[in-house]
């Protein structure tokens, strides 16, 4: 992956510490909002209800503060309020943002967790005995070539690697078992780091899936652990480490993998409603003659959504025209924490179908906010009855 940049690390660092006052990692301290504007005036530093995410300043009301966590910090980042099924460049948020950002909140929980700190050189690094009490550097490489850096230079050295991943696949210069990894990737600067420090030296990939048994080449192991096994075994006995715990859980690892998880009991799932919000969507296409082009029904856990893809089949006729191909997506979609209904169009809003499209929308009073790719309409969600008139009348008045 995208190695964490040394703005991000600080973005981690520095929201944290600043929020820790304020959030389920400390008694929190009352702050006056009125003062919020004039304290962010005279600097991020003497600021202390602000998080810094990714490149951009969120100033956080007292009560956003006090349940800030890394999940909420992630939420707020570029990647937080994407549309259903949609990433910056229609995609789903790709693996590198959750990695960057997972190996960031993992730097910092070592950081500042001693016993977390110390479980994790003696059961996941598997570091010998006497590096148990340690106190190593731990650093996101800025030259691009170690997620997490953990580096001791006293009497007994070492430097371990981890390799942070999140279901994707190691590319080949961060692979142990490619020769590209030794020759020009990972493993080379691996190498010279074990020439110039001595001591020991080691490559971890941290991932959901098994990974091959540990090898021992030119002189560095290369072995692979489970996010599982942080997440069961680990100790939790600071908060910051179940704050780390539960962001995995959010937007990495199954319920499964956690240890008496409070987050959802499986008869709170309304199963009957689920199916009739499937019934009425499919409904839907066959009334009105579009095709159900995703079997997936579902979002991602960071981007909550429910309904489906759909296609329009050439020639079809809408808003009195013959169109091309046109393919969206229809159901109910959470943005910014409210539960909208929204249907998508996938096309340009400024040119052919797209621009009929929205001028017909906006003609028939949908709300439909700017988007630079793609055209849609939004209500809140209310009913399911309201829920699916309100989709049904979009496609009645674009197929008349």
């Amino acid at each position: 992956m995208a190695t964490p940049s040394v703005s991000l690390v600080r973005t981690i660092d520095e929201s944290v510490t600043q929020l820790s006052h304020h959030s389920c990692w400390a008694q929190p301290k009352p702050i006056n909002p009125v003062n919020l504007a004039q304290k962010a005036k005279e600097g991020l530093r003497r600021f202390k209800p602000c998080a810094l995410v990714g490149q951009e300043i969120t100033i956080i009301t007292s009560e956003e503060a006090m349940n800030a966590s890394f999940y909420s910090l992630f939420r707020r980042g570029k990647y937080g309020s994407l549309r259903p099924g949609i990433g910056l460049k229609g995609d789903r948020i790709p693996h590198e943002e959750r990695e960057r950002f997972v190996a960031a909140a993992l730097g910092f929980t070592l950081l500042h967790s001693k016993p977390f700190r110390r479980w994790f050189l003696t059961e996941i690094l598997q570091l010998p005995r006497h590096y148990h009490n340690s106190k190593p550097e731990i650093t996101m490489d800025e030259n691009q070539w170690a997620d997490v850096k953990l580096a001791d230079d006293g009497t007994h050295s070492f430097l371990c690697v981890v390799e942070v991943k999140t279901g994707a696949s190691l590319d080949m210069h961060q692979d142990a078992e490619n020769d590209e990894f030794w020759e020009s990737g990972y493993g080379r600067e691996l190498r010279n780091q074990k020439t110039q420090r001595g001591g020991q030296v080691g490559y971890c990939v941290l991932d959901i899936s098994q990974r091959p048994p540990p090898k021992m080449r030119h002189g560095i192991k290369c072995f692979a652990r489970r996010w599982h096994e942080v997440a069961a075994k680990a100790p939790q006995s600071d908060t910051i480490v179940k704050d780390f715990l539960a962001l995995l859980i959010y937007i990495v690892l199954p319920l499964s993998t956690a240890n008496n998880s409070p987050l959802m009991k499986t008869n709170s799932l309304p199963l009957a409603n689920i199916c009739r919000l499937h019934n009425e969507l499919e409904a839907i296409a066959v009334e009105y003659g579009f095709k159900i082009r995703s079997q997936e029904k579902v979002g991602t856990i960071n981007d909550a959504s429910f309904g489906t893809a759909f296609g329009f089949k050439k020639g079809t006729r809408l808003v009195g025209r013959p169109t091309v191909t046109l393919r969206g997506w229809f159901g109910w979609h959470i943005a910014d924490k409210k539960l909208n209904c929204e249907v998508w169009f996938y096309c340009s809003p400024s040119k052919g179908t797209g621009e009929l499209l929205l001028k017909h929308l906006k003609r028939a009073k949908f709300s439909c906010p700017t988007h630079r790719d793609c055209v849609f309409a939004t209500k809140a969600a209310s009913d399911l009855s309201d829920d699916v008139r309100w989709l049904r009348s979009i496609f009645a008045g674009l197929l008349k």
